[in-house]
């Protein structure tokens, strides 16, 4: 099993994060405590895998399928990150396939000034899908709003809805407290979103947290397409339950 705790002390990949409020957040923190031994006592007999392509998700899973919509904020403040993500998200996309199920959807959506599906969701098994609009870049703010549009606007699912964000948060269109914000994702149909930040020294919006303090964000470095992608295989197995084990 792959280590959950890397060397810098960071959250590591597949650590779940929810909107939903849980009555008691003192066992939440002792579950997150807990991962965190974990991931000390297993350092030294586990060896990280170097890429995605070198990891598969181990272990049973339940019932649930879950549908995942990768969101990649394309403005102008993710610029430096953007060639990594894209390969790492490349390698994500023929990973998906031999590690989720075929009842699972996957879907990648841009977004900076508005939200445009570069590949609609589907099945796993299905590929298809069409480039993001020139639209995405229009306008000098980045807008939380226009994802959760997209997402709504979506045939019902059974599934669990889960939000990955590749952004900093520097959203201007965030709501003004935790109430609303829980609000507004759950009437997009989203269960959990995940804030997957590529760099320590990239500045999350001091609003964030407040609107969805169970979305803390997750830090990684976005120059790295490798540890990009290993990131994506982590979140994804923290949503379906699984382990994330070296081939």
């Amino acid at each position: 099993m792959l280590s959950p705790l890397k060397r810098t002390g960071r959250l590591a990949p597949g650590t779940r994060l929810t909107t939903e409020v849980h009555p008691a957040r003192w066992l939440a923190a002792l579950l997150l405590a807990a991962l965190l031994v974990s991931g000390v006592l297993w350092w030294d007999d586990q060896k990280d895998a170097d890429s995605i392509d070198q990891t598969f998700l181990a272990g049973p899973r339940g019932t649930a399928c879950v549908r995942v919509v990768v969101g990649n904020d394309v403005s102008g403040s993710m610029y430096d990150v953007a060639a990594a993500r894209d390969s790492a998200l490349a390698d994500f996309l023929a990973w998906a396939p031999g590690n989720l199920r075929d009842d699972d959807e996957l879907g990648v959506v841009d977004f900076a000034g508005a939200a445009a599906w570069s590949r609609e969701p589907a099945l796993i098994g299905d590929v298809a899908g069409r480039g993001a609009t020139d639209d995405v870049y229009q306008g000098d703010q980045t807008l939380f709003t226009p994802v959760l549009d997209l997402i709504a606007a979506l045939p019902d699912t059974s599934c669990r809805t889960a939000l990955l964000l590749f952004s900093d948060a520097q959203f201007a269109d965030l709501p003004q407290g935790e109430q609303e914000g829980r609000a507004l994702v759950q009437a997009a149909g989203v269960h959990d979103v995940l804030l997957l930040v590529p760099g320590q020294d990239i500045d999350v919006s001091v609003l964030w947290s407040p609107v969805y303090p169970g979305s803390e964000p997750q830090y990684f470095d976005g120059l790295d397409a490798d540890e990009t992608g290993l990131t994506l295989a982590g979140v994804i197995a923290g949503l379906t339950g699984q382990e994330l084990e070296r081939r």
